[in-house]
């Protein structure tokens, strides 16, 4: 037997899209869940849950107002069953999606066959290639932090922790404000791995060998639970042991960078200073529909229909013609599905044009493709 303890619907309207989105804290027993309800307006909602099991009251009310927040940066907007009812108290947020300025450098791939050559090279260095959400994170004079995805746009994540431990370090960092990172956010944890301003200072032309040597030294002081430094390992020993590691972990893939370059923003058209090496493979899809009764949905790339993808519990089922990132083995070949997909969440730092076979180099059992990829 469960009691709603709290209820709240959310609804965007964009275009032809309306979208419903609840979300309830239930008490079960003597723990509390989080539950979620969304998909179009006037239409039947898919169910889901942000708690796998019950958890405390407080812990019900953080993830439910982390919740409320993201959909609020995605033009969500609260329905008042009560007209005259004010909006829930304690939530605030910005939900102007503006262009910070911001640019990351992207990274072009090279295969298993090209990375002996950077483990023995003296000028390439290495580190953990992260598996989340590319971020340059400004942090000005007053504290105020800003978030920006690949394409320079304010991105709709939530992300308190990082915020709170800035303003918590603050007599630490004044001297340094202000300052940009460029980073990977993988859930509520920020991964700095490159340094791009200090005090006010654009160092961004400084090699990266100067640069990862300020970044550690500034900011190795405020590692925590939300915030670590990515290890860049030099040496042909050290970067051996480093990616036999990150394989044996089932990590992501790992990232050469040339010690003695400069930053540039963008992607070069080939090479670069920087690349990156996967072990396993991910691609940006559209959703091109949700299998009605079921918690999964049919992706495609183009017009080429990708196969089926689950999705877990804890997140909510995208609407048709959404971007979504899914990891997966291989396809077995030309026209056929993505094997063993893994769904990783949401995009909306790419665009449906980006979404095609050939600019997604997508990985063929037997098949090596020699297309771009995108980030």
């Amino acid at each position: 037997m469960s009691t709603v303890e709290k209820s709240i619907q959310l609804r965007c309207q964009e275009g032809r899209s309306d979208k419903v989105y609840q979300i309830t804290i239930e008490k079960v027993g003597g723990g509390y869940v989080v539950n979620t309800a969304n998909g179009r307006y006037g239409s039947a909602l898919v169910s889901g849950t942000k708690t796998a099991s019950p958890v405390t009251l407080e812990k019900a009310v953080e993830i439910h107002d982390k919740v409320i927040k993201e959909k609020l940066a995605k033009r969500y907007k609260y329905v008042r069953t009560d007209p005259n009812a004010p909006e829930p108290q304690g939530i605030s947020v910005t939900t102007e999606r503006k262009d910070t300025g911001l640019r990351p450098q992207l990274l072009n791939m090279i295969d298993e066959s090209e990375v002996e050559t950077y483990i023995l090279s003296d000028d390439w260095g290495m580190q953990e290639k992260l598996d989340g959400r590319h971020m340059m994170v400004r942090v000005d004079e007053k504290l105020n932090v800003t978030l920006a995805n690949k394409k320079g746009i304010a991105a709709a994540v939530s992300a308190p922790g990082i915020s709170t431990l800035f303003k918590a370090s603050s007599r630490f960092l004044k001297p340094n404000l202000p300052f940009t990172l460029d980073c990977e956010l993988v859930g509520d944890q920020l991964y700095p791995f490159d340094l791009l301003e200090l005090g006010g200072q654009d160092i961004r032309k400084d090699p990266y060998s100067m640069r990862v040597v300020k970044l550690d030294k500034t900011f190795a002081g405020l590692e925590c639970s939300t915030f670590k430094l990515v290890k860049f390992v030099t040496g042909r020993q050290a970067k051996r042991v480093l990616l036999a590691s990150l394989k044996a972990a089932g990590r992501e893939g790992a990232v050469f960078k040339h010690r003695f370059r400069a930053w540039s923003e963008g992607r070069p058209n080939s090479g670069g200073d920087m690349l990156k090496f996967k072990f396993w493979e991910s691609c940006s899809c559209i959703v091109s529909g949700v299998n009605e009764g079921k918690r999964s949905i049919r992706v495609r790339l183009g017009d080429v229909e990708m196969g089926n993808v689950t999705i877990p519990p804890n997140f909510d089922i995208p609407e048709p013609k959404a971007i979504v990132e899914v990891k997966y083995l291989y396809v077995a070949g030309e026209g056929g599905s993505l094997y063993q997909p893994i769904y990783l969440g949401e995009r909306d730092d790419v665009d449906a044009k980006e979404c095609t076979i050939q600019k997604q180099r997508i990985k063929y059992k037997d098949v090596k493709q020699n297309n771009e990829e995108v980030d």
